[in-house]
């Protein structure tokens, strides 16, 4: 089974979008229109439950998600992929800091 992540972030000259999970970080490719794209198989994030994106700029973290993404695996079916079209999680406008 694959596993196809996506996202729509928009960049600064400099930076790039990574996937981040069971202490790893994956970096995602640029499709178009600001759409990240990372394909990958089950096995490499083996047992992940939760994961979020962040921003690399120069190989260092400068931002991330305020929130976490839960994947779900379906328990009767086998698909050969499953398809997380996912939004930023940004810090909600009314977080007091």
């Amino acid at each position: 089974m694959e596993i196809k992540f996506s996202v729509k972030y928009k960049t600064e000259w400099g930076e790039s979008v990574v996937l981040c999970a069971n202490g790893k970080t994956l970096p995602m490719n640029y499709l178009i229109n600001d759409e990240w794209s990372l394909r990958i198989s089950e096995s490499e994030l083996a047992d992940v439950q939760e994961y979020y994106y962040a921003i690399e700029r120069d190989g260092k973290i400068v931002r991330e998600e305020w929130g976490r993404h839960k994947i779900e695996y379906p328990n009767s079916m086998n698909p050969s992929l499953i398809f997380m079209s996912d939004r930023w999680l940004d810090n909600p406008t009314n977080a007091p800091f």
